[in-house]
């Protein structure tokens, strides 16, 4: 189970918060270390003009690359039946790859900007969860499709695959705090891993922007 922020519950909050509504998450993920350091994911990752253009289409003046050695890139995997319900990135900056479809259903949808770094909005993201679908927008997005996105301040997910064939996407992560990573709570429910630093860091407070993770 997981809530979009992918921590724990909270009891001190009312029934009615977005971190106390939780989903059962079934997709799933390779993670950053399982890829062969000749691998082409990696290669384009660390491709020097990659990181550039995607900075020049978001018009940002600077963008890192993530620093979580788990998950600055990741393939996600959502078989058949599965799904990977609505959530919020902790890193700003997410390009997508698709690179197998499925034959119905894995439809990426959002909500544009629907926090701010400074305001939650949690009664416009506990509207959504409970299923208003004003900001919602939806994507078909078909193999070889490239998609560039704000995950931290846009609420999304990808509906459940039907049919016999997995959707399989390519993530690659960016940020603007050069030294950001995954919460432990996070990292182990996303990726079945925390390393020494990931405890570390989890004491000190990463986060410019104050948002939830």
């Amino acid at each position: 189970l997981a809530n979009v922020y992918f921590s724990e519950d909270d009891e001190s909050l009312p029934k009615e918060h977005p971190k106390r509504f939780f989903f059962n998450r079934t997709s799933g993920f390779v993670r950053a270390d399982s890829f062969p350091t000749d691998s082409l994911i990696l290669q384009l990752y660390n491709w020097p003009a990659f990181a550039p253009f995607i900075q020049a289409c978001l018009k940002e003046e600077k963008l890192y690359k993530y620093a979580d050695p788990l998950s600055y890139i990741a393939f996600n995997v959502i078989k058949p039946g599965q799904e990977f319900p609505w959530h919020f990135d902790n890193n700003h900056v997410s390009v997508t790859v698709i690179t197998q479809a499925p034959e119905k259903g894995g439809i990426f949808e959002y909500c544009h900007n629907i926090r701010s770094s400074h305001d939650e909005n949690h009664d416009g993201v506990m509207k959504v969860l409970k299923g208003d679908r004003t900001p919602v927008t939806s994507l078909n997005l078909r193999p070889g499709d490239l998609q560039i996105f704000k995950g931290r301040y846009s609420l999304h997910r990808v509906t459940k695959v039907e049919g016999s064939i997995p959707r399989y996407t390519a993530v690659f992560s960016y940020t603007k705090d050069p030294q950001m990573y995954s919460k432990v709570y996070r990292s182990l429910q996303l990726y079945g891993k925390a390393l020494p630093t990931h405890y570390q860091l989890d004491k000190t407070d990463m986060r410019t922007d104050g948002l939830e993770d």
